[in-house]
């Protein structure tokens, strides 16, 4: 179209729409902004120019592109959800309500706004208004993927365990969650392997590795032996942990493990729903990670002799986690505990 009509805004504003949807920021955020150059007035320009900026983590700029995609066309629903989780990644969680509520209030079937709210309800505490946000949107749109993991996340966090971890297994159909392929075993199911070979493999961040270790003693107690996979920076803290027969290091999302020398693969994280764990049951034999003790003593040497209570601190985590704004804080946010008396801090910041 472009080519016989140069100027036709409507193509340039929907070649930069697909811009965005392959991922092509730069490209997208040039053919949007020619677009509304041409067509000033058109609300749904100032959505996806604020689409558009979100991505790129411009918060306060997407909240003013929606906000003018509102004062252009009221009746933008979309805009008005989008309004609404901007604002919650500000913190600003009333606003964010009651943007979702006017979304609702346009489309009662707007699966992506109860959806939303739902998270904004679970920020504030309110777990039982999210949880009727998502039962909402399932009722909808029963297979919404976003939906159901919230759930998973609601039921685990009200301590239902039997239907919270059964519809954790939802996070395998989240596009940010990949997908193991295995040309060999089969998936195991909980039941005893005496005689067998189980691979276990991790498949989040280290910290959800460090909370789940816990459950490979009780995996081992079911017989057969346990190769777990985990990423190098992991392999020396591992090593001799009950549970483990071998370890093999992985690197994400590559396939690094030798072929044929497993009977069964499992997820790390599906052991607790597969083990039928509940509150009562969580393996709690603590500590059951142990620094080797010659690496302690050297760091030992290397702090240095003191009276102070030692303190090692970390105040940020992986800068591209999508909940940064909410995991991680500035150095100077912990300036008082310099004052403390008796306190010796160390960076342990990577």
């Amino acid at each position: 179209i472009l080519s016989m009509e140069p100027e036709n805004a409507d193509a340039i504003h929907f070649l930069g729409i697909i811009a965005f949807d392959v991922g092509n920021l730069p490209a997208a955020k040039q053919l949007v902004q020619a677009a509304m150059d041409r067509m000033p007035h058109n609300a749904s320009c100032y959505l996806n120019m604020g689409n558009i900026v979100h991505q790129e983590g411009q918060v306060d700029q997407a909240i003013a592109y929606y906000s003018k995609a509102i004062e252009l066309d009221p009746s933008n629903k979309q805009a008005y959800s989008n309004l609404g989780v901007a604002y919650k990644k500000t913190r600003a969680l009333d606003k964010a309500v009651k943007m979702l509520e006017k979304a609702i209030k346009l489309d009662s079937r707007y699966v992506e706004a109860h959806n939303n709210l739902g998270e904004i309800f679970k920020h504030q505490g309110r777990y039982d208004d999210a949880l009727d946000c998502c039962e909402k949107a399932l009722a909808i749109a029963p297979d919404f993927v976003s939906a159901r993991w919230n759930r998973s996340i609601l039921y685990l966090l009200a301590g239902r365990f039997d239907q919270g971890f059964k519809e954790y297994e939802w996070r395998w159909k989240r596009p940010e969650t990949p997908v193991r392929v295995f040309q060999t075993g089969q998936p195991w199911d909980g039941s005893p392997f005496p005689g067998k070979t189980l691979f276990v493999y991790e498949e989040q961040g280290m910290g959800d590795t460090f909370q789940f270790l816990r459950y490979l003693p009780l995996v081992k107690e079911l017989g057969g032996h346990v190769i777990f996979e985990v990423l190098m920076p992991s392999i020396r803290l591992l090593e001799g942990f009950a549970g483990i027969d071998r370890l093999y290091a992985g690197i994400r999302n590559q396939d690094t493990r030798p072929v044929d020398r497993f009977d069964l693969h499992v997820p790390l994280l599906s052991l607790p729903g597969l083990l039928k764990t509940q509150p009562g049951t969580i393996p709690a034999k603590v500590p059951y990670l142990n620094a080797d003790p010659a690496l302690a003593q050297i760091w030992d040497r290397r702090m240095g002799a003191s009276d102070r209570f030692r303190v090692g601190l970390v105040w940020a985590g992986h800068q591209g986690h999508n909940n940064d704004a909410n995991r991680s804080t500035r150095l100077s946010a912990w300036a008082g505990l310099a004052d403390l008396d008796g306190v010796a801090l160390f960076s342990l910041q990577k």
